[in-house]
């Protein structure tokens, strides 16, 4: 049996990917919102091969591609929104560019799987603007008092994670405020509930750890033992920022999390 070909990340040069993402934000510029998949999806392939030349991830490409990449899932989720306005923009700092993903319809509507996508890479990104766009349409569209016991089984973890990662980003960014406690004493405990009924997911466990604040480092490492289709584990590097702005970070070395990008440092 022959051998995989390589992604393009692996076969193609930095230069040459670069000059993908910004073909793909020019063709983003061209023909809106529709066009922000291909833009990501070369975003990903950059960042891979960052990965790959940079264990470290101390390029100064780095922390824009990221930025980049956490508006442009966003500006994709939003777009499928009907509230959303017809000039909505989006900023692509990696390229100093702004393009308009106004409403599309077209596309279909969002899922809570892309809303976690997005939030995770801003929780990476330290993306406010974002994160607060982000929690405001959840609550909106997915808020816990809407959950009954007839909600799609497919749809009840994540919804319940979701909640989970709001509320504590939260609490992590204002932990004195007492709007913010009284927010994250409504929301959190119903997304525990659900989540304590879940598949043992390596992430959920996580999540009930840095709840309860306790050290998420034997469940990190434990989730770490799991293959990832990524040199970097972009969904429990999320989890570890969090970890890390809870003031709860994890004793973990590995290139899969980055310091670099755990404490978003330059």
């Amino acid at each position: 049996m022959s051998a995989a070909p390589p992604s393009p990340a692996e076969s193609a040069t930095l230069s040459s990917l670069f000059e993908e993402v910004d073909r793909a934000a020019g063709a983003v510029s061209r023909v809106g919102a529709a066009g922000l998949p291909s833009l990501t999806a070369a975003l990903w392939d950059y960042l891979e091969r960052l990965a790959a030349e940079d264990t470290a991830m101390t390029h100064p490409h780095v922390r824009p591609a990221v930025t980049t990449l956490a508006n442009t899932t966003s500006a994709y989720f939003g777009a499928r929104l009907r509230h959303t306005s017809d000039q909505a923009r989006c900023e692509i700092p990696l390229l100093r560019m702004t393009v308009t993903t106004g409403r599309d319809e077209e596309l279909g509507p969002p899922s809570i799987h892309e809303w976690l996508e997005s939030f995770e890479l801003a929780l990476i990104s330290r993306n406010g603007p974002r994160d607060f766009y982000l929690r405001s349409q959840f609550s909106l569209m997915y808020h816990p008092r809407l959950w009954t016991p007839d909600d799609p089984a497919e749809t009840r973890v994540p919804h319940a994670y979701a909640a989970a990662l709001s509320a504590l980003l939260q609490r992590a960014r204002w932990p004195r405020n007492k709007n913010v406690k009284a927010a994250v004493a409504e929301l959190l405990p119903s997304a525990l509930e659900r989540l304590a009924a879940a598949p043992q997911d390596p992430r959920v466990r996580i999540v009930e750890h840095l709840a309860a604040k306790k050290d998420i480092t034997p469940v990190l490492t434990d989730a770490l033992a799991q293959p990832t289709p990524t040199r970097i584990a972009w969904p429990l590097l999320a989890l570890a920022a969090l970890a890390h702005d809870l003031k709860r970070p994890a004793r973990l070395e590995t290139d899969c999390l980055p310091r670099s990008l755990v404490a978003w440092q330059s």
